[in-house]
């Protein structure tokens, strides 16, 4: 099944079913009734052949509520349990108040369980909001890694999971642990580690701030589109160069001054148009806002498709995302100034 809800599995999530219909839906998750809803742990188990002789080298991974396989492992294989899972989650924010678990369950007949936090903290501007999550997830079978971190798209499915685990694997701020011996004291650092993943969510809105409080004019804000994707001068012809070769140069540069010169005017319309809704002045953070909500909301994805899903992949993990971080970067070094 592509939403990964099997038998012995069950999803639960606040405020609407997802999972194509298969979630249970309910007002809260506490921590309690996430122990409530799965009242079981991961086990390994000695295997033996249908004549009775034991099997060397490999342990059955089985749940102590119904004693059903979920998989088969290595003698070395260390479990990360669920309830370790549901401690991380309570230790790192809900028992203090700073978020609130979203959705929980298990997916692959138990294989795989997650546990999603909607965090209590917002990046404002005017009507802009951007709420981040913590995502937990294990495959009790090795598949791969124990993973936690931040992430910016509530998992209300297998798709939404999935984008979760690459935003996480390729964040610095996120947590990936190996079922190995040392997994125990991998996973004694989560909270450290991803305590400062929520410490970096403060720092961010702050940053956030100072750039709505950095006035730009007009020239100030050319200048930053053009640190991002300027418009090329046409060079003189060298020496070395024949007609050919010169006019072949120079209609290169020209088609990508006038790509460039269409995607800046989307830019300035962006901006405009946030300026106007906002009711603000031209600022620092209109400017970027102006190049990521292209990047995010209206780039063509390799000069063709226009599909949210591919635009989706390429802004967490491909061109996108580069010219994104690009523009924070520049914004940053306006900052700095």
């Amino acid at each position: 099944m592509s939403h990964g809800i099997k038998n012995r599995d069950k999803v639960v999530i606040v405020g609407d079913r997802g999972w194509h219909d298969l979630g249970v839906k309910v007002d809260s998750i506490s921590i309690s009734e996430l122990k409530e809803h799965f009242p079981y742990s991961y086990e390994k188990a000695q295997m033996f052949t249908s004549d009775g002789v034991e099997v060397e080298n490999f342990k059955a991974v089985i749940t102590t509520d119904d004693r059903g396989t979920c998989g088969i492992v290595g003698d070395g294989y260390e479990i990360i349990d669920v309830n370790d899972m549901i401690d991380l989650a309570s230790d790192l924010v809900v028992s203090h108040g700073t978020g609130k678990i979203v959705s929980a369950g298990s997916l692959h007949n138990r294989e795989d369980f997650f546990i999603d936090i909607g965090l209590d903290k917002e990046f404002r501007n005017g009507d802009d909001v951007c709420r981040p999550f913590i995502g937990i997830t294990n495959n009790c079978c090795g598949v791969r890694h124990f993973m936690a971190g931040a992430h910016s798209d509530r998992m209300v499915c297998s798709n939404t999971l999935n984008l979760m685990l690459r935003e996480v694997k390729n964040s610095p701020r996120a947590l990936k642990i190996r079922h190995t011996k040392g997994a125990w004291n991998r996973l004694a650092e989560a909270k450290r580690i991803l305590g400062v993943t929520l410490a970096s969510f403060d720092s961010a809105d702050n940053e956030m701030q100072q750039m709505v409080a950095c006035a730009m004019t007009q020239t100030e804000i050319v200048g930053y589109y053009d640190s991002i994707m300027p418009i090329i001068s046409l060079p003189i012809r060298l020496a070395s160069e024949n007609t050919e070769q010169y006019e072949a140069k120079i209609d290169t540069i020209e088609r990508s001054n006038r790509k460039s010169a269409k995607i800046r005017a989307e830019w300035n319309m962006t901006f405009e148009e946030e300026l106007k809704r906002l009711g603000q002045e031209p600022n620092l953070w209109l400017a970027m806002n102006s190049v990521t909500k292209w990047v995010q909301h209206s780039n063509q994805v390799k000069g063709v498709s226009t599909s949210p899903l591919m635009r989706g992949w390429s802004n967490r993990f491909a061109t996108g995302f580069k010219l994104t971080n690009e523009a924070h970067d520049m914004a940053l070094s306006v900052l700095q100034a």
